[in-house]
């Protein structure tokens, strides 16, 4: 499990800790997983419990009819599903919730069917803010640029699957950064996130969504923006 805090982000330095001001993402996992539904994604380190523990649970598949991604949780904990994109095939969609209690804790994820070329999902917690506001959601159906909308200290979370294609990303062109994406080396399926950081945006974040070879088939991609939303 891997903390990123990156040099885009402010770091208050002072006696005693400082309140939060930005919404903080941990990766837990980014992996591909195969056909098969249900999904379940084994003893993974949450790290220590707080009333603060929000999950966000990405996910992209690669084939399946007319599948949807239906029902994700942590350790016991439904998370809900935020937002969903489906072609014919090739589903996509992103899962939040708090999850206050466990540390070692099992995923399951479900969808409506086999998804025939397998899956890549991506788990994070977000802590900072025990009910952060979701700013924004999208999704579509084509390799293209979209816009989301987050405040100052917020983060972007995306998933995105296509069929016959390589390299997919998921890119974010204004501003330039991100924390990570990850393509799956065998299903065309993708994840990514990034933190926004207090000292340097907030606004309109333009992400393009693309391949770097060969002629898609359906293709779909899902994202949610959250805000940081102090009391």
């Amino acid at each position: 499990m891997s903390g990123l805090i990156l040099p885009h982000h402010g770091i208050m330095m002072g006696g005693g800790p400082p309140a939060p001001t930005q919404l903080t993402v941990t990766k837990i996992s980014e992996d591909e997983y195969g056909s098969s539904t249900p999904w379940t994604l084994s003893s993974l380190d949450f790290g220590a419990a707080s009333a603060d523990r929000y999950v966000v649970v990405t996910a992209g598949g690669d084939g399946g009819s007319k599948r949807t991604f239906d029902y994700c949780d942590v350790g016991g904990t439904v998370l809900t599903r935020r937002v969903t994109s489906v072609n014919n095939n090739n589903p996509s969609a992103v899962f939040s919730g708090l999850v206050t209690t466990g540390t070692t804790m099992d995923v399951s994820l479900e969808a409506t069917g086999s998804i025939s070329n397998g899956i890549a999902v991506g788990v994070y917690t977000v802590l900072g803010d025990a009910s952060p506001t979701i700013s924004d959601t999208d999704n579509g159906t084509s390799f293209e640029t979209f816009t989301m909308t987050v405040g100052v200290g917020g983060a972007i979370f995306c998933a995105g699957g296509s069929g016959g294609v390589s390299g997919l990303e998921f890119a974010w062109s204004t501003p330039s950064w991100r924390d990570s994406n990850f393509a799956a080396s065998t299903p065309n399926a993708c994840v990514a996130y990034d933190e926004v950081g207090t000292d340097n945006y907030g606004g309109s974040v333009n992400i393009e969504y693309k391949r770097s070879s060969g002629s898609p088939g359906n293709r779909t991609w899902a994202a949610m923006a959250l805000n940081f939303s102090p009391t």
